[in-house]
This record gives C-alpha cells, structure tokens and sequence, in this order.
C-alpha cells in the first residue's frame, strides 16, 4: 500500500510538484534548488553532451555558464504537442530523442520529490510512493505514449501504477481541486451542474465540459477541446508579426545560421554562439514581461533594446527598416525609434493589448462550439497561470455576459494540487468522451453498403465459403462514445493463423473507417500471441479486452483452448512501438 501521493505539473513555462501523505485537504508544494515564492519552476533543463547528467534545472539555468558541450532544452512540452519525436536544444541545431530528454527531466524531479518527502518521513522508501503526472485533455493518444514511456524510463512506474490512470488531465486535476478550493462559490459546482473548465497556461488552452452526477464524481459531456492559446503564445505573435517583419528573425536558429554566414566578415560585436544565445534569451525575456499588461496602460508603450540585431542587417539602417514596417503594420501597431544609436524601439502596449484580444476571441470561439453543443452550461471555471491575465479573463466575460465566471484565488496551484487529489482518487471522474475511433485488423464479411467502394480488398474465402473484405477496420470504440472509469469493452474473434494470434491495432480521428489502410488510420499497436502449438480450425476462438476507461488504454487477448493470455500497453506512437 503507497504511503504517499506526488503529483507532477509538467508545463509548458513552469513545472512544479505537490505531494499528500494521502490526504487530500493537507497538500505540500514542493520547491526546486533556486525556486522561492514563485509555484512553479521554469521547465528548462541543461544537460551534458550525452544526457547522462542534469547540470542545471528551472531557475538555475538562467545562472549557469553555458560551454559549447552542454545542452540547453526549453519548450519541451510543445515539441510533444506538435507530435514531434525529436528535439533540438535552444543552443545548438543537433536533434535529440525527445523521449529522452523528457525521461532525464522526470528522472531529475523524482530525485527532488523524494529528497523533499524525506525531509518530512525519513523512512518513506521509494516503493511507498504513488506517481502522478498531468497532460493536456486535448493532447492525442500518441503524445501521451511518449509521456508514458518517458515517466517508465525516469523510473516513476512501480506496483502502485495504474497505467490506466497514471496520466491526470489537466483541467480534471484543476476541476478536483477546486471542489476544495473555499476561493469558490462552490453552487456552481454541485450536482446537478454542468461547467467548462478552462485551463489556460504557458503553451495551451485547455477545455473539458463536466457534469456532476453525485459529491464525488464527475462525467465528460462533451470532447476535449482548445488550441496553442498560452501565454508563451504571445510572446511567438510578437517575435513573427513585429519583430520577424523589422528585422527578418524570430528564433535563435535563424540567428545562429547569420552567424555562421558571416562569421568571415568584420562584425561590430564579437558574436559567439554562446554570447549570441544568452543575448537572445535576455531579449525574450524582455519580450515576456509586457504581456502582463493591465488595461490602464494599454494606451502607453515599452521600449527594447533591438542591439542584437544590428551586426546581423547587412549595414541596413535602423530608419529604414522602422519606416518599411510602419508602412505596412496593423492600426495602432507602429514603432517609434528611442535611441538610434543603441538600436532601441518604442512599442506601443496596443500590440500586447491586441494579441491577447485574439486569443481570448480563439478561446471564445471553443467555448462557443461547446454551448451550441451542451445547452445546460452554467458557470466556466478558470485555472492555470495565463488566467491571472485580466485583459483576457475580462474580454471572455464580455463575450459570455449569462455564464458565471469563476476563478480561485491562485489559479496556477490548481493543476499540481488537483493531480495529487486525482492520485488519491483517480474514480472521481465517472466517463470520458472517446477522442478516437479505435479498432484492429481483421478480414470482415464483405458486405457491398460498406465495403463496395473497394472492389480491390474483395476476395473469396474457401474456409468459410464466403466473400471477405481484407484490411478491413473492426472498429471496437467509435469516436465520442462514453468511457466508463476501469468498464473493459470485450469481443470474441477467430484467428486464421493455427499458432500465432497477430493483433494491429488502429486508431482514426473518422467515426467510421471502412479500412486499416485509408488516409487518416495509424497504426498503433502491434502485437502478437504465441498459442504454443498449432490448433485445428474449430478451436482458435480468443477474446480480445480494451480496458480504456482512463487516461489511458492496455489490451489483453485471452485464447480459450491453451489458456494462453498476455496484455500490453498500447503506446499509440509509431517510435515508441517500434522500441
């Protein structure tokens, strides 16, 4: 029996950690080396030429002396919202597994964790303690295989596992919270009612649509939904439609590759890449801290320092390159020239003030999408660090006047709070809406309605003397259906092979594929089941489970003659099955 509960916020801007010695109304916020009052560190990691040793973590990177060996990694979890399975350090071009990196992180935050529990109960060992780690609830199945893998390589899965429900969505663990959280008037929480969560961080904007069915449990009414609608947003919006249109760059790569271009000709700056790199972090970091902008300042402006840029124009003039942008840049959006010299511009907090005006008009557009959907919606919760934003939180409350808005006192705890809540309780959440049509191969019955418009796929059977259609998808959960906590969906099959049950299985954003080789199905799960020796033909029957009622999925086939049952995971990631 665990002892102890930890939960991971794994964010975009900042990670933190919170543990419970299973108590859900006692909840410790842990710290990292370097971290004081804020909730949550930075979520950059630097490590060693080979990812074998963390030499820096969260604040403590902006501290450190980079050398030309070590690697710096910053918006990591992006990388795995947009489905990539390798990563480049912010310092250098090389590509690295992004599994990994992400392993080596978790690796770094477990040692902390227990380290901090210690602290408090000396003798808790290692296998006394519950892992709970959050992602996304619009994160899709294959990125929450790479986290699945990475949290199993940094060593956080034990007996006490569930792989079920070892991932905590996001505004799920927030929801939780804040049924705890007295900063809330709580009627708009109670059975009965039906509200949005609406998690809002660095890199995501986050929605799910809950009912409470009873005190203690909760069910999805309606798909997870949102977008790239953190704040770090922000900052990418101002770097591609003002800085990129001024001076032609918005990343450090694009900087780096002028670099190396010119590195023969007489720079006024002795650029290295090391130099260069903590240039461009100071910059945008300057460029961060104007999105906290208040409505009595949208009328006023910030100056920064543009200096990077001035060894890298090709001896352009910054007048002139002020005056082309100016003559074609949004109303209210032209700069001004503070100090030519020293390269600095004048910017007027309208662009801030506009760029979060189309954020909370993207957001609003999902919240739309679900009340034309759900009817009885009464309330929208806000969590997550973005919602301490009052220009956004404010032009959402003009767009939805008959929603109550609600908010706790500190949104950012929500999720690393609620995540220690769900590890101790995980059951609370009743259903979820399927986000995939799942199914596996398998040569059906042709049947000319369904399968007449591939005439190719058709073939006779002699076995069964019949016609079939081969790669045909068998479809077990159909896209939107309601997922029942720890509910196993059960079907009976019939191998064609004599010894060897092979299982692919498919997933597909369509609610109906016809076939496992059409566009949109992957394949994600390829398995087989050795039955020990051969069998006649009357005696192939097995059964095929998929407990999918979590966070996550596992399978298990069950052959009724030998006996013979294995299960396995299902990744959904094409590299991760493939390891």
């Amino acid at each position: 029996m665990y002892e102890v509960v930890v939960g991971i916020d794994f964010g975009t801007s900042g990670t933190g950690y919170a543990y419970s010695f299973k108590d859900p109304q006692n909840i410790n916020l842990g710290k990292f080396k370097g971290q004081n009052t804020e909730i949550k560190a930075p979520t950059e990691i630097i490590l060693d030429s080979k990812l074998d040793n963390v030499l820096a973590f969260g604040t403590e990177c902006s501290q450190y002396k980079l050398t030309n060996d070590d690697l710096y990694f910053k918006k990591i979890k992006m990388n795995l919202y947009h489905n990539k399975n390798y990563i480049h350090p912010e310092n250098k071009s090389d590509t690295f597994l992004l599994v990994e990196v992400v392993a080596k992180l978790f690796e770094y935050i477990k040692k902390v964790a227990i380290d901090s529990i210690h602290e408090n109960r000396p003798n808790i060992t290692e296998e006394k303690i519950k892992w709970i780690v959050t992602v996304p609830s619009i994160w899709d199945l294959p990125q929450r295989g790479i986290m699945m893998v990475a949290c199993e390589r940094a060593g956080l899965f034990n007996m006490h596992t569930d792989r079920g429900n070892f991932l905590a969505l996001e505004p799920e663990a927030a929801s939780l919270y804040c049924t705890y959280d007295n900063s809330i008037d709580k009627n708009y929480l109670m059975t009965g009612k039906t509200y949005i969560v609406c998690d809002l961080g660095g890199g995501t904007g986050d929605l799910v649509t809950h009912y409470r069915i009873s005190e203690a449990s909760v069910i999805e009414k309606y798909k997870p939904t949102g977008g790239p609608y953190g704040s770090e947003e922000i900052d990418n919006e101002f770097l591609t439609q003002v800085i990129k249109e001024i001076f032609g760059f918005d990343n450090f790569i694009s900087l780096k590759d002028k670099l190396n271009q010119t590195k023969l000709a007489k720079l006024e700056s002795s650029w290295d890449e090391i130099t260069l790199y903590h240039e461009w972090d100071e910059f945008k970091e300057k460029i961060n801290i104007q999105k906290r902008i208040t409505y009595a300042i949208k009328d006023s402006s910030f100056s920064l320092s543009c200096q990077i840029f001035s060894d890298f124009e090709n001896g352009a003039k910054l007048k002139d390159l002020v005056e082309k942008y100016n003559n074609s840049c949004k109303e209210g959006w032209k700069v001004d020239i503070k100090n030519e010299k020293f390269w600095i511009l004048e910017f007027p907090n309208k662009i801030i003030f506009d760029l979060i005006e189309d954020h909370a008009t993207k957001i609003g557009a999902q919240i739309s999408e679900i009340c034309n959907q759900v009817k009885d919606i009464e309330s929208i919760l806000y969590v997550g660090g973005y919602c301490a934003n009052e220009v956004l939180i404010d032009s959402l409350k003009k767009k939805f006047p008959n929603l109550v808005h609600l908010k706790p006192s500190c949104p950012e705890k929500a999720v690393i709070q609620g995540a220690v809540i769900f590890g101790i309780n995980p059951y609370v959440i009743g259903s979820r809406k399927a986000i995939y049509t799942i199914g596996f191969n398998c040569d059906d019955i042709w049947d000319e309605k369904i399968h007449g418009a591939y005439p190719e796929n058709k073939y006779f059977d002699p076995n069964f003397n019949i016609y079939k259609c081969k790669n045909s998808f068998h479809t077990f959960i159909r896209k939107g259906d309601d997922l029942l906590q720890s509910s196993y969906i059960e079907q009976s099959f019939i191998t064609m092979n004599s010894r060897i049950v092979v299982l692919k299985f498919f997933i597909s954003k369509k609610e109906n594929p016809v076939l496992t080789t059409e566009d949109g199905v992957e394949l994600i799960g390829n398995e087989q089941l050795d039955l020990g020796r051969e069998f006649p033909q009357g005696e192939r029957n097995f059964i095929l489970k998929l407990k999918f009622g979590g966070t996550y999925a596992v399978a298990s086939c069950f052959h009724e003659k030998s006996l013979r049952e294995f299960s396995f995971p299902l990744y959904f990631n094409k590299m991760n099955n493939q390891n």
